[in-house]
């Protein structure tokens, strides 16, 4: 199955082989340091012969290792919560719709007996078309699970579990994205202190104002 996880391997990878190549081949130089402060922060700052780019390369390696982690931790999460409901709650081991590995984690069955989803589903379809009963009919018909896809735990701690890693999974998918805002925000970042680097002076000086009182002036020229 092709993950996110093994998407953005595939991506980093990308990465790594365009550097390669573009280092092997010579042709480096003829990359604008705009377009690698995008590939890799402080790539451009590095060829402008500015060695703080250094620490936002590190920073980037960083970023990429803990995303790696937290989608490595999300997917060991959501296979751990589908091979207990498999042992524990008695589902087919095949493909499943998200919203059914997210019903199975709120009911206890998926009957038509107390606390089951079912049981669930004809309680709404009588309270939406209590004088429409082809209407109910349909509605049930429409929105129970059928026996092929039906489900039983054998405890509430069990369900409870379940939902445990589902949570675990949801969370590091949570981590996952913010470090991927991260990832974008760091290249933003680099590509500021680029056009700093390229567009402006810094021009400071200092003086005395009655012979007591230091001054600093400072001017940006673009």
């Amino acid at each position: 199955m092709f993950t996110h996880t093994n998407f953005k391997r595939t991506i980093l990878l990308s990465v790594i082989a365009l550097l390669s190549l573009s280092l092997n081949a010579g042709i480096s130089d003829r990359i604008p340091p705009i377009i690698k402060s995008i590939i890799l922060p402080g790539w451009g700052e590095i060829s402008q012969g500015y060695n703080r780019g250094y620490a936002q390369m590190f920073v980037d390696a960083g970023l990429w290792t803990s995303l790696f982690y937290y989608n490595e931790e999300s997917d060991l999460f959501q296979e751990k919560a589908y091979d207990y409901a498999v042992r524990f709650a008695g589902i087919s081991n095949t493909n499943h719709s998200e919203q059914y590995l997210v019903d199975i984690g709120k009911y206890d069955h998926s009957g038509f007996d107390v606390r089951g989803y079912n049981a669930m589903i004809v309680v709404m379809a009588n309270h939406e078309y209590s004088t429409d009963n082809e209407s109910r009919q349909q509605y049930i018909q429409d929105n129970i699970y059928s026996d092929d896809m039906a489900w039983e735990w054998e405890s509430v701690q069990h369900r409870s579990k379940y939902t445990s890693y589902r949570k675990k999974s949801m969370d590091c998918d949570d981590y996952a994205g913010m470090i991927s805002g991260l990832l974008i925000v760091n290249r933003v970042a680099s590509c500021i202190d680029l056009l700093i680097i390229k567009q402006s002076k810094l021009k400071a000086m200092t003086s005395l104002y009655d012979y007591q009182t230091p001054m600093i002036n400072l001017s940006f020229e673009f």
